[in-house]
C-alpha cells in the first residue's frame, strides 16, 4: 500500500513539474539562397545571369540585415512567429523590392527567399517546397 501511495505521489509531482515549465519559444527561420555570379555574356533565357549586372543585394527582415552571398545560403533566424515581418531587398543601397509576410500565412516556420535572375525578382516559399534553392 505504501508503495502505491509513493508511486502516485511521484506521478503527480512529475506531472506538476512538467506543467510548470514554460514551453520553449519557437522562432522562425528564413534562408536566403545564394545569388548568381554575374557574367559578361548577353542576358538571355539560356543565360539569365548575363548582362554583367551587379547582384550586390542586402536583405532586411524587420530590423535584421544580411548581405546576400554568391557562394552559399545565408540564414536569418530567431524571427517571431506571431509578427508580420517587413522584408526589404536592397541593391547597391537602394530598395528594389519590399513585401510583408508572416509565418502562419506562409504555412511554415522555415522559409526560403530566393532570387530569379532573368526577371530580377525575389520569391518567398516554404523551404520544403523550394527544392534545391535553399540549403539550410
Amino acid at each position: 500500500m505504501k508503495l502505491q501511495v509513493v508511486t502516485i505521489c511521484l506521478i503527480f509531482t512529475v506531472a506538476a513539474q512538467a506543467q510548470s515549465k514554460s514551453p520553449a519559444t519557437e522562432t522562425g527561420v528564413v534562408c536566403v539562397s545564394a545569388v548568381p555570379k554575374p557574367n559578361s555574356e548577353p542576358i538571355s533565357l539560356g543565360n539569365p545571369d548575363g548582362g554583367d549586372r551587379s547582384f550586390n543585394y542586402t536583405i532586411q527582415i524587420s530590423s535584421r540585415k544580411i548581405a546576400a552571398s554568391t557562394e552559399r545560403t545565408v540564414t536569418i533566424d530567431g524571427l517571431s512567429l506571431n509578427k508580420t515581418h517587413l522584408v526589404k531587398i536592397l541593391r547597391a543601397g537602394k530598395v528594389v523590392e519590399s513585401f510583408r509576410f508572416n509565418f502562419a500565412k506562409e504555412g511554415s516556420n522555415h522559409l526560403c527567399l530566393w532570387y530569379k535572375p532573368l526577371y530580377e525578382t525575389w520569391s518567398l516559399w516554404p523551404a520544403k517546397s523550394s527544392k534545391d534553392k535553399c540549403r539550410c
